[in-house]
């Protein structure tokens, strides 16, 4: 369990000696995590449609690789998913060139790659910087494609867009 690691590693930083209760938070704490995951609307169906063209799904995520790999198991992506690429297994965040990893792991060009991501700083950024085509998941912004990287306001319409390509 990662959080316990975590909730383990706080409480010797503290002195925090009380194992029990600091395994009782952990259990909390991810309770309430699992509780609040919720798959975005379009999500499934799009990786389906993906999955469908013949096309390959990685994931790539920041934090522990086991937390990543339940969230996925929790939202039921677990089997859509061939590959998930997180900072914690390659012990180098996005921005420090964590893309550039996840391209040499699956040997395969940035042209081969399309990466959908909701940070401009954390994910447009540096996938742009390694060449990769990306598009931007902004809710809350306007739809345009005439932008780069190009911005989407839900999933559907990434579906509707691929299946007009």
């Amino acid at each position: 369990m990662a959080y316990s690691r975590i909730f383990s590693s706080i409480g010797e930083l503290f002195h925090y000696a009380e194992r029990q209760l600091l395994d009782e938070l952990a259990h909390t704490y991810e309770a309430a995590l699992e509780d609040s995951l919720e798959l975005k609307c379009g999500a499934l169906s799009l990786l389906t449609h993906i999955k469908a063209m013949g096309k390959k799904i990685v994931v790539i995520a920041e934090g522990p690789q086991d937390a990543q790999v339940k969230t996925l198991r929790k939202l039921g992506l677990k089997d859509k998913i061939d590959f998930l690429a997180t900072t914690n297994f390659f012990r180098v965040s996005k921005v420090d060139g964590l893309f550039g990893k996840v391209l040499e792991q699956l040997k395969i060009g940035a042209s081969d790659m399309v990466y959908i991501g909701g940070s401009e700083q954390r994910d447009m950024v540096p996938a742009t910087a390694h060449g990769i085509c990306a598009i931007h998941y902004a809710e809350a912004e306007n739809f345009s494609l005439d932008l780069y990287p190009a911005k989407i306001k839900t999933l559907k319409k990434m579906e509707h867009i691929s299946t007009a390509a």
